[in-house]
């Protein structure tokens, strides 16, 4: 691990613990029925998977926690990704936290910022036990955190502030859900993540980002990209 690895490793086990103990205030998505077909929207950049990562991600990670409690939501392969910098979570209710005005404002940020930056890679490697989900754990250098703290910086300026609470005011990590549950997993469940927290999968180089609307969990029927963004 890099110096920043080695930070990003220290927060998430901080977020892990606190989780444990029930004090964690970082932003999370709530437990539901049916995520698939939540209207609700949100504004934020992501990375999608390439198609053989999502074939590893699905066969080695989804496919045994899927046979082992098939009552969670788990990510169909289009809908995999790491988020690179949230700007508005999904509301409680309707209607959206921005407008198309936000959304202009958003473009010109992410367009004058992003080239700044060269790429990158997303070192995937463990687990991220969440109180509603499991992901996989995103490890990165300096850019990643340098690109979200300036993006955060500027949005801000701009007046569509980022609403998301984080564990670490200066330490970003990158991290890619697989499931979220709809209830209380299982014993066998629990047994496949302990067999699989400290499993590696792999590396993801990310040279562009997209801008998307979508749901809480980034399905295919509700998402839609806004723009593509290059880094240099």
């Amino acid at each position: 691990m890099n110096n920043y690895q080695k930070q990003q490793h220290q927060v998430f086990e901080q977020l892990e613990k606190e989780v444990r103990a029930g004090k964690t205030t970082v932003t999370l998505v709530e437990t539901m029925d049916n995520y698939a077909t939540d209207q609700r929207l949100c504004l934020t950049s992501v990375v999608f998977l390439p198609p053989e990562l999502q074939k590893i991600v699905t066969d080695k990670i989804i496919a045994p926690l899927k046979q082992a409690d098939s009552r969670q939501y788990y990510y169909p392969p289009a809908s995999l990704h790491i988020t690179i910098q949230s700007i508005r979570t999904v509301p409680a209710n309707f209607p959206p936290r921005f407008t198309a005005g936000d959304i202009v404002k958003v473009k010109k940020v992410f367009q004058q910022v992003v080239v700044e930056f060269r790429p990158f890679t997303f070192e995937l490697r463990g687990l991220l036990e969440m109180p509603t989900s499991i992901a996989i754990r995103a490890y990165s250098d300096k850019i990643l955190g340098n690109l979200a703290l300036e993006l955060r910086k500027r949005l801000a300026e701009a007046g569509v502030p980022d609403n998301k609470q984080y564990i670490s005011p200066d330490i970003v990590f990158g991290n890619l859900t697989v499931c979220r549950y709809t209830t209380e997993p299982n014993d066998n469940f629990k047994t496949n993540i302990a067999e699989l927290k400290t499993a590696d999968w792999g590396e993801l180089e990310v040279r562009k980002i997209n801008l998307i609307t979508t749901n809480a969990v980034c399905h295919p029927d509700k998402t839609k990209i806004l723009a593509t963004y290059n880094l240099k």
